[in-house]
């Protein structure tokens, strides 16, 4: 008796732990009209983009791109690491910048346009450094 009541002690805390899994996941869905994209977006397609939460609000526009060209970024010369952006209207900074990791975003294409959906929260972006151009301490960190 007493092995099953362990199995199903076990399998219901597993279960549990499990369900919160899913609960914290966050599930990007492609917006009407858009399709994940199957290869990167270029530093052209990225500049001007508007930049949109998980749940389909505006969060901020891109407004300069950082491509790899210091070791300490991990990236090879001309790798695009991180996109800057303007979340003064989001936070309610007077212009607010920050450098964000591609890693932090998944993009859809559509016929016409890209869009950046952010997988983290306003909370991530109210905790990344003011993006100062040229310091390297000031680039935001991967969510997680």
């Amino acid at each position: 008796m007493k092995p099953q009541l362990l199995a199903a002690v076990a399998a219901a805390l597993l279960a549990s732990t499990q369900m919160a899994a899913a609960q914290d996941a966050t599930t990007i869905v492609a917006p009407e009209g858009f399709t994940a994209a199957e290869s990167p977006a270029t530093q052209a397609e990225l500049m001007g983009t508007v930049v949109y939460s998980a749940a389909g609000a505006v969060i901020g526009e891109v407004t300069d791109i950082i491509a790899g060209n210091d070791p300490a970024q991990n990236a090879p010369t001309g790798t695009l690491t991180h996109v800057v952006l303007d979340v003064e209207s989001v936070l309610g900074d007077d212009a607010r910048y920050v450098a964000v990791p591609l890693e932090a975003f998944v993009l859809f294409r559509s016929a016409d346009e890209v869009r950046l959906v952010l997988t983290a929260n306003e909370e991530y972006l109210r905790t990344q450094p003011f993006y100062e151009a040229g310091n390297p301490a000031t680039l935001g960190a991967v969510p997680g």
